[in-house]
């Protein structure tokens, strides 16, 4: 979206205040809460799992946790991609959880048994 994005702006006159104009176009939906809290707040969300439980089930593991924001200030509004290796398994279980107030709960069944879950690296 973001190349097919600029593709469409109108020339150099484009500037950070018409870009999320120019992404609103793009893509049909209201991002004005994007732009809100990734360009013009201060600060990194900081996020913490609590309360990860693996029980097993008749097909694997079912498994439930709590993500939590633990910065100062306002809760960021996420979609915050997670990760759980299987032993045995080369590729890791990948999902993402929506947070956009509170403290979320994920409940994932996977099949195997866990290794480990994460915060996926490089996103948020």
């Amino acid at each position: 979206m973001f190349s097919l994005t600029l593709r469409k702006a109108t020339g150099p006159k484009d500037s950070l205040l018409i870009l999320p104009i120019s992404f609103e176009k793009v893509s049909g939906r209201d991002l004005k809460w994007m732009f809100d809290e990734w360009l013009l707040r201060t600060g990194a969300p900081k996020l913490k799992l609590r309360d990860v439980a693996a029980t097993p089930d008749k097909n694997g593991y079912l498994l439930t946790g709590l993500i939590g924001q633990v910065q100062s200030g306002k809760t960021c509004r996420l979609l915050i991609p997670l990760a759980v290796t299987m032993f045995g398994k080369k590729e890791a279980y990948q999902t993402s959880v929506v947070m956009d107030k509170g403290i979320p709960e994920f409940s994932l069944h996977v099949h195997g048994r866990q290794g480990r879950c994460c915060r996926q690296s490089g996103h948020g």
